[in-house]
């Protein structure tokens, strides 16, 4: 996470940014991969991060007045980034080989359903004294 902050030292004015760079790792079918120990546990923990990441979009995409953020450490910590005051790029990258074609299709059902969410971007400002004054005596 990268944060910006950017003054205008006339204007006392504030603009405020934040980047996130995520990579999700890919869902994986347990059987196919084969993996054992560790390397399974990691592979389930990973699986069980998904649902909740699909419950939040399924409701940002359907606008549902409540958004699930709360399912998950993932979706919370993505929770800036989604349906608010952001812009979001989303990357898919998917396997050429069709040994993986189940989890191809799923991963590029997600992208489509992922690009549907919309948001309305505006500056982030910090108003000084004076502008909360205009604003509000004004």
């Amino acid at each position: 996470m990268i944060t910006v902050c950017q003054e205008n030292l006339e204007t006392q004015k504030k603009l405020h940014g934040k980047l996130n760079l995520v990579e999700l790792a890919s869902s994986e079918k347990v059987s196919k991969t084969g993996a054992e120990g560790s390397t399974l546990t990691e592979a389930m923990n990973i699986n069980k991060s998904f649902p909740p990441l699909g419950n939040v979009f399924n409701a940002l995409v359907d606008n549902h007045v409540h958004v699930p953020y709360c399912q998950s450490k993932l979706t919370r910590i993505l929770q800036e980034s989604w349906g608010a005051n952001d812009k979001t790029t989303m990357v898919i990258c998917v396997s050429p080989s069709s040994y993986n074609e189940s989890e191809i299709k799923s991963t590029l059902l997600f992208g489509m359903r992922a690009k549907t969410i919309k948001n309305i971007v505006t500056v982030n400002k910090e108003l000084t004294a004076d502008d909360w004054q205009r604003r509000y005596e004004g």
